[in-house]
């Protein structure tokens, strides 16, 4: 691990800090985060629902609405077709909660991606077309379906609309496309349920004829999902990601207190309303796979869906239990496939035909925490999944041996593909070859901060810039020649205590490279001795 501080303008700084009457340090948070201005900082600190863009910027939602207008009155069945992902499923539970609002004749249907694929596959669009379903919505998935859209319209004469937030892999995609890369929304960054929630709004506001403060308000407890699927996607959390997950987790503790409120959300929200109680408490549940449920159906979105507070209780029961014995099998697998790993060169790599296909993506994630650089996992049948550590576009590096794989996708930072399995040692190499040899992570702390500075003003401020995420990282900082004084867990510097590694856990000198967490945890991430972490500034 490296570390680099990042400098700012003095002037720059001492001017926002004076102009907004807040001290240096957090002026350096703010423009080291791009908040340059009165405007940007406001929003940052304290979004409001104005802040949040009109679906009706997305060009072609005027049509989609029509489109939903005209099925439902001709009593047309439509199904809502989701990815099996966490956002896929949040995606599905908000659409399918207002087309039932406005009285359409609609369900659901979520493939197992692992033995069907990513997005639409011909013989259940076929199967649904035979069941008599004449429209088809995705939710964050399709964008690189154009062939089995168009069989779908011109052979069952169906009509199919694709929302999503996926990067198209060539220029041949979709034409009824919702997609915030190309369909001209002033934000391209929204995940799947982002999406998901701007089409619902556009839905409800035109057939029910509501205003968008009425929307929010009645559909309150849909933001806050929408805010937990742009967390389980590590969505980027400056703008409107931003100020759609902070005002939608703010729903969510009001939903704590609320009775009468949707149960099933009440419930989810009881587990935590910050990033870290929900990484740690409501990630695993949303992320939880039934194998026993019924084809095309899912336990997350039975459970959302679901009005009755002992089934409530029942689902989320099975989830806890899922959530658990996922973890366990996760766990084993990293343990048994240990000597597999290969991590002798810029990425970390593992690829054994015994990996079931569900476990190469938790897998490649988890490898990524662990060697602290990007992963990349085959399993079976040649599927494999890349977790890249952030600023690496591995997106761009698997387009150009697309010639390679069956099928792939993604994001910059998290990218699936199939191959041929005789190809895997080829698609190793070929990674490899293109992976920039300053892959490694280089962790861009905020400034140099003495812990003996840090106060309850400073910690208040810190609070307000929550929650934090990918764009938005908890503050970090470097401190020079620290004295330790180790104790069980951590070490104390002065008169605050820091949570640190057991190597690091010495009394002495030391250089140190922490973070602030959003339960105003000291967390040391990195540390050198005095003399030898000197040679670390930047």
């Amino acid at each position: 691990m490296k570390w680099q501080v990042m400098h700012v303008d003095l002037d720059d700084r001492n001017a926002l800090s004076k102009r907004l009457g807040v001290p240096p340090i957090i002026a350096t948070l703010l423009l080291n985060r791009g908040l340059d201005t009165e405007d940007k900082v406001r929003e940052y600190l304290e979004p409001k629902l104005d802040d949040l863009h009109s679906p009706w910027r997305f060009s072609r939602m005027e049509q989609l609405v029509d489109d939903v207008r005209e099925s439902i009155d001709a009593g047309d069945k439509i199904v809502v077709w989701g990815d099996a992902d966490a956002d896929g499923r949040i995606a599905t539970v908000v659409l399918m909660t207002v087309l039932r609002y406005v009285g359409a004749d609609v369900d659901y249907f979520i493939p197992d991606r692992y033995k069907k694929g990513f997005g639409l596959n011909r013989e259940d669009v076929e199967l649904l077309a035979s069941k008599g379903v004449r429209f088809i919505i995705t939710v964050d998935c399709a964008t690189n379906n154009k062939v089995i859209v168009d069989e779908a319209v011109k052979r069952w004469g169906m009509k199919v609309w694709v929302t999503d937030h996926h990067l198209p892999t060539s220029k041949d995609i979709a034409d009824k496309l919702i997609n915030p890369h190309v369909d001209g929304y002033p934000y391209e960054y929204l995940v799947g349920s982002g999406v998901a929630y701007k089409v619902a709004q556009a839905i409800a506001t035109k057939l029910c004829g509501m205003d968008d403060m009425t929307w929010y308000e009645k559909f309150a407890h849909l933001m806050f999902i929408t805010a937990l699927g742009t967390i389980a996607d590590r969505g980027y959390l400056l703008g409107e990601n931003r100020s759609l997950v902070k005002l939608g987790l703010e729903r969510g503790e009001s939903l704590r207190h609320m009775e009468g409120g949707p149960f099933a959300y009440r419930m989810m929200a009881e587990r935590g309303t910050t990033y870290t109680a929900i990484t740690n408490n409501v990630l695993p549940v949303i992320n939880a796979r039934d194998p026993e449920i019924a084809e095309g159906r899912d336990l997350v979105v039975e459970y959302f869906l679901t009005d009755e507070r002992r089934a409530v209780i029942e689902i989320l029961g099975r989830l806890e239990f899922l959530a658990q014995s996922w973890m366990r099998r996760l766990n084993f697998y990293l343990r048994s496939l240990s000597e597999f790993v290969d991590n002798s060169s810029r990425v970390v790599l593992l690829a054994h035909e015994d990996i079931p296909a569900n476990l190469v993506g938790p897998l490649a994630n988890k490898l990524r925490e662990m060697y602290d650089k990007s992963a990349i996992v085959i399993g079976e049948h040649g599927k494999g999944e890349v977790r890249a550590v952030e600023g690496m576009n591995f997106f761009n590096i698997l387009k150009e041996i697309q010639h390679m794989f069956s099928s792939f996708g993604g994001h910059p930072e998290a990218c699936g593909f199939t191959t041929h399995p005789r190809l895997v040692p080829d698609v190793k190499k070929a990674i490899l070859e293109r992976v920039p040899l300053t892959s490694h992570r280089v962790v861009l702390a905020d400034g140099e901060f003495i812990p003996k500075f840090m106060t309850t003003e400073i910690f208040n401020y810190i609070k307000m810039m929550q929650p934090f995420g990918k764009g938005n990282p908890p503050p970090t900082f470097v401190a020079y020649r620290q004295k330790f004084n180790p104790v069980e867990k951590g070490v104390f510097i002065g008169k605050h205590f820091f949570y640190c590694p057991k190597e690091f856990r010495k009394e002495g000198y030391w250089d140190i490279l922490y973070k602030i967490t959003d339960r105003r945890e000291l967390v040391i991430i990195d540390a050198r001795c005095g003399d030898e972490g000197s040679t670390h500034r930047a």
